[in-house]
């Protein structure tokens, strides 16, 4: 049974139609990368599935209809790491991740043993546990970026959305960054996660969803979505397409 179910769902941003009769489903245990170039509706996408923004159509979750459920009882199911997380301020990483326990808590109650537990469980997974007590604004992109997904992990959900989690990272930390996302897919966590780097989507992916004009162009199998064909037709640019030596994947050249 699919965990997601996004049904012929349409955003408008004024008389623009951003995202046209978009559907498809998704199950926990897979990582799935959104695909195509600027504008295509990727970010559009995560945040209608994320029920932050106005849609058409029906988008359901573990059954739930998005649309049911209050801020508080989506963000027990679904966790958003956006592009652009806030730098410029003195929390440091422990006071990030425990802003991940907010469905967990309230104002009027103090913090417990398990909102610490699930924390440092997460700084764990992530490697970032040694960042604890440094601010955020004293720390790398890749750093920073490894704190915001903890924060996502510290709401115990099943589903995480991701914008765009490798821009602005050297290739080192990017691939750091593909690694955690497809140890929480090995562990039966639902990833999905806007991409640009078609090579490294196509590494770690379970599944590939390319978007262009707002529409789904081609769903499936990174062999069966990433082609020269298809890259032309969403892109406009004409690449060479081989596989990977190792993992047999496919990956993209660029002609000059």
């Amino acid at each position: 049974m699919a965990e997601l179910r996004v049904e012929n769902i349409e955003v408008f941003y004024n008389a623009l139609r951003v995202l046209k009769e978009l559907s498809f489903s998704a199950k926990k245990g897979s990582l799935i990368s959104i695909l195509g170039p600027n504008g295509s509706g990727k970010t559009t996408l995560l945040k209608a599935v994320a029920g932050i923004i106005k849609f058409f159509g029906r988008i359901r979750v573990f059954e739930e209809d998005i649309r049911s459920l209050s801020r508080k009882e989506i963000s027990k199911i679904i966790s958003v790491v956006p592009q652009d997380f806030p730098h410029d301020t003195e929390f440091t990483a422990l006071e990030i991740v425990l802003m991940g326990r907010y469905p967990h808590t309230s104002m009027f109650k103090p913090i417990r043993e398990r909102d610490y537990r699930a924390v440092f469980d997460a700084m764990r997974t992530t490697d970032t546990l040694y960042l604890k007590d440094r601010k955020i604004s004293e720390m790398s992109s890749g750093e920073r970026q490894r704190v915001v997904i903890a924060k996502a992990l510290a709401q115990e959900a099943e589903v995480i959305l991701l914008d765009e989690p490798t821009s602005n990272l050297d290739i080192n930390y990017g691939i750091n960054i593909m690694r955690i996302l497809r140890n929480l897919a090995n562990n039966g966590m639902l990833v999905l996660a806007s991409m640009h780097n078609i090579n490294l989507a196509s590494l770690y992916s379970d599944r590939i969803i390319l978007l262009k004009n707002g529409r789904i162009f081609a769903d499936g199998k990174p062999e069966d979505v990433i082609t020269e064909e298809n890259i032309r037709a969403v892109y406009g640019i004409d690449v060479i397409v081989e596989k990977h030596r190792i993992t047999k994947k496919p990956q993209i050249m660029l002609i000059p």
